[in-house]
């Protein structure tokens, strides 16, 4: 079907670890989504190595720096700037 698109936006800070963990089940999801899906990771100004994991190991997935750590709050800054009609936090 694809026909509609979605955007699954991932928060984080200094989630290094855990990025190996949880991203590529989130990726396969995604290929495997009736909806054509895209995956953005929102970096709360990690300190770690977060940028350089997901660029090296998952570019198709996008990686954008937030502004300031708001927390939560991060996501309203960014869900403006988002194209598709669907986002899954």
């Amino acid at each position: 079907m694809k026909s509609l698109t979605a955007r699954i936006i991932i928060l984080n800070y200094n989630g290094e670890a855990m990025l190996p963990l949880c991203l590529p089940s989130i990726v396969e999801a995604a290929r495997q989504a009736e909806t054509k899906t895209a995956i953005t990771i929102l970096d709360n100004l990690s300190t770690d190595q977060s940028d350089s994991y997901v660029r090296k190991n998952f570019p198709e997935i996008e990686f954008v720096k937030a502004p300031a750590n708001r927390i939560l709050c991060s996501y309203n800054d960014f869900l403006p700037k988002i194209a598709e009609p669907i986002a899954i936090l």
